[in-house]
Order: structure tokens, then C-alpha cells, then sequence
């Protein structure tokens, strides 16, 4: 716990998004300022609520950074696994394709 600190278990800062509603005490709703900044997005379905703001969490790739890991070392180490399983008759090509596509992909998405 100590070494990973606010960012235990892996999963990093999340996303976080902030809405508002007409009746908001923190202040009046967009409708009731004039038009809806570029930045705010209407909910739908939700008379009088929007999104004010939105920021992202941390990615994958970052939060590894945390436990001492790089993650092009860890997605090269889990491409030698996969060479070997096709090697080793294990796995399809179009599998290890995919596997290693998705391996890749999550470490540019958020936690």
C-alpha cells in the first residue's frame, strides 16, 4: 500500500465529472445564463442538468509507473510470451494478434 499510495490496487486516479442542475446552490444552471458553454454538455432525459466539466483519470500505462514498471517493457515481455506460445502450437496467429492488440490498446486507456 505504501508504494502504490493513492493510487492502490491499480486503479489510479478515475475519471471524474461534474453536473449540475437548475437548482444547483452552487449556481444557476446554463438555460438560465443564456446558452450552453462548448464546454458543457446537456444530460438527456434530465430536465435542467448538465455536465459542467469533465477530467480525465490516469492511463494504464501510467499507473504501472507507480509499481516501477514501464509498459513497453511490459508489453514486450507479454510479446515474447506470446511468440512463444505460437511456437509452441498454443495459440493461433489471429489470437495472438488480437491479444497483443488489446494488451496494447488498454495501456492507453484509463483506469
Amino acid at each position: 500500500q505504501e508504494t502504490m499510495g493513492s493510487a492502490h490496487n491499480l486503479f489510479g486516479s478515475t475519471n471524474v465529472v461534474s453536473v449540475r442542475t437548475k437548482d444547483s446552490p452552487f449556481g444557476p444552471a446554463p438555460e438560465s445564463r443564456g446558452s450552453v458553454k462548448e464546454t458543457e454538455f446537456e444530460l438527456t432525459g434530465i430536465e435542467g442538468a448538465y455536465v459542467e466539466s469533465m477530467l480525465a483519470g490516469q492511463k494504464v500505462a501510467h499507473v504501472l509507473l507507480h509499481g516501477d514498471h514501464v509498459a513497453q517493457e511490459v508489453v514486450a515481455s507479454m510479446r515474447a510470451a506470446v511468440d512463444q506460445a505460437l511456437a509452441q502450437g498454443s495459440m493461433t496467429q489471429p489470437q495472438a494478434d488480437c491479444l497483443l492488440q488489446n494488451f496494447t490498446d488498454t495501456m492507453k486507456s484509463s483506469t
